[in-house]
């Protein structure tokens, strides 16, 4: 072989090993020792994203070093996921925790196991029953309008705490739950009633019908979940069925 066709051969094959050197660490990751190469566009992107999230990683440490109190770090990533869909001023464009969708989702599906009560938060900071649903556990069992539930399977809550004490009482259909109340006497004293209630399904019921005036049949829409289109049409042709001369639908 001549020297110079020799040279060109060496020559060949330094191309095509750069080339392949230069192929690889475009499109695949390659570690040699301590260090990583890195293809070119994710290093680009690597440097992009360090450069956009340099100021909140910044103010997440110095938040660390310098607040006054101890740092949730769960609460602090929380608030800046929150942060990205506030920004969007979107009403309908919301962060949830997985907790929080878990309670939307029962919600839209209107179905849940628990004892079946409407709370608030009481002008005393206590969790104060608005009403007991019709037919559920938390009915059957005595709950009464102005009732203040203490505690929740032993543990004590005010209002503060209301959403944590709402998910402890519910739970899967047929589980027990224990609850302590307390309820004013017509002297004005309160007592302390403990209650052990069953769980079950609870069916949240949206629509409501009834007839006014003789022969005007009246609708109301309290809420929408994947139950309401069904119950809308079941009252809906009720009241067609005895003949109403017009229909009110209210949805406030």
């Amino acid at each position: 072989m001549s020297r110079k066709r020799s040279i060109i051969i060496v020559i060949i094959l330094l191309l095509i090993t750069n080339a392949i050197t230069f192929g690889a660490t475009n499109i695949m990751t390659i570690r040699y020792k301590d260090r990583i190469v890195l293809p070119v566009k994710e290093y680009n992107q690597l440097i992009s994203s360090y450069k956009r999230y340099a100021k909140a990683n910044g103010l997440e440490d110095y938040i660390k070093q310098s607040y006054l109190r101890e740092v949730d770090d769960k609460k602090l990533e929380e608030g800046q996921l929150r942060g990205l869909f506030q920004a969007l001023e979107d009403p309908y464009s919301v962060y949830m925790t997985e907790e929080e969708f878990q309670d939307f989702s029962e919600h839209t599906k209107g179905l849940y196991g628990g004892i079946g009560v409407i709370v608030t938060s009481g002008d005393d900071n206590l969790i104060t029953v608005v009403a007991p649903i019709e037919d559920t556990p938390g009915e059957k069992a005595g709950l009464k309008t102005g009732d203040k539930i203490i505690k929740v399977n032993g543990e004590e809550f005010t209002a503060d705490n209301m959403d944590k004490a709402v998910q402890l009482m519910k739970g899967e259909p047929n589980t027990p739950v224990s609850i302590t109340i307390s309820r004013e006497d017509k002297d004005g004293k309160s007592n302390y009633i403990d209650m052990e209630i069953i769980r079950e399904e609870i069916r949240l019921i949206t629509v409501k019908s009834e007839i006014i005036d003789d022969d005007i049949g009246y609708i109301r829409i309290t809420s929408f979940d994947e139950q309401t289109y069904d119950d809308f049409k079941e009252n809906l042709n009720s009241l067609m069925d005895r003949k109403v001369g017009g229909i009110v639908l209210d949805l406030r």
